[in-house]
């Protein structure tokens, strides 16, 4: 199985794509929000409080839009980055890779929902949904 050591991929099949030049930061966002649970979600302001930068929400979010541990990157599920499981403060479920269009949401939004969040007719993640 793959892991991370450090920040760094060790999965064969990411390894050639990714690394050594990921920020601290960066890795530290990435290693948190591979803790959110299936069917939860957690605040952009959320991961910057538990990461230990509270005052950095939207830098968590420039960070998510540049992923490269994404579902689709190929990389071991062991390491995957499940950015979709990250909102805005609003609960609105927000862009998915940056895109911000009805496409982008809509994505995000199917993937959150084949997870068991829940999300309203607003399109508002309930309350009992995020770990913050």
């Amino acid at each position: 199985m793959g892991q991370i050591v450090n920040g760094v991929c060790v999965t064969d099949a990411c390894c050639s794509r990714i690394h050594m030049d990921l920020s601290d930061f960066q890795k530290r966002v990435y290693d948190h929000v591979r803790t959110i649970p299936t069917g939860k979600v957690q605040t952009y302001g959320g991961v910057a409080t538990a990461i230990g930068c509270p005052s950095a929400g939207r830098a968590v979010g420039s960070a998510l839009k540049k992923n490269p541990f994404g579902p689709d990157s190929g990389c071991d599920e062991s390491i995957i980055v499940n950015c979709h499981r990250v909102v805005p403060a609003t609960r609105n479920v927000g862009g998915y890779f940056g895109d911000t269009t009805n496409e982008g949401q809509m994505k995000k939004r199917m993937k959150l929902e084949e997870e068991g969040v829940q999300i309203d007719e607003r399109g508002d993640v309930c309350k009992s949904c995020i770990c913050d």
